[in-house]
């Protein structure tokens, strides 16, 4: 594996599933000498911790039905980090398309929890508790390693692993990214 001898500028639109699924957004460069340098801001949502085993959602049976049983209507834990990232880029084919980026870094994430649930009659809607919103923000640690696939000069596909490590959760998934700009340059890599 070697450094790549171009410099690249995409942005990078992808999703991940694992513990709590998230979509991300980011701006990656990589320099000439291998360095990798990301802006990104991923959003994490997954149903809420605590939930009383016997909550019916504001749309009660029909949400059942509508939502195919997956409880989409419940409440909600998001989490939405901005972080930079740095981190080394290795080429992994003489035509510099497939790369692998072993990158980490840091940034800032708001966690919005549903909590302190009380019973409550339903009025309105079949939604049987009332609940509180508890947020707040925190640092957080960030480890994307990715392997990325140039399909043309200026589109290509991404795969690999996120975790995202703060005082109050601890998240890891699979990523799939489309990216999309200066992907990869016509010539090949000596």
């Amino acid at each position: 594996a070697q450094a790549p001898a171009d410099k690249y500028l995409y942005a990078k639109c992808g999703a991940s599933i694992g513990n709590i699924n998230a979509g991300k957004l980011s701006l990656e460069y990589i320099s000439p000498k291998g360095q990798s340098f990301t802006i990104a801001v991923c959003g994490q949502t997954r149903n809420a911790p605590g939930i009383p085993h016997d909550y019916v959602s504001p749309s009660g049976i029909f949400g059942k039905i509508f939502f195919l049983g997956r409880d989409l209507d419940y409440p909600k834990e998001t989490r939405t980090t901005v972080y930079l990232a740095t981190g080394t880029v290795y080429t992994l084919n003489n035509s510099g398309k497939t790369r692998f980026n072993l990158a980490g870094g840091i940034g800032c994430s708001y966690l919005t929890t549903p909590g302190h649930f009380v019973h409550k009659e339903p009025q309105g809607t079949a939604e049987n508790y009332s609940y509180s919103i508890i947020s707040g923000y925190s640092v957080a640690i960030v480890f994307n390693p990715v392997i990325d696939f140039a399909v043309s000069k200026y589109f290509g596909f991404s795969t690999g692993l996120i975790s995202i490590i703060s005082c109050d959760r601890v998240s890891c998934g699979i990523e799939i990214s489309y990216l999309l700009g200066y992907v990869n340059s016509r010539k090949k890599n000596k």
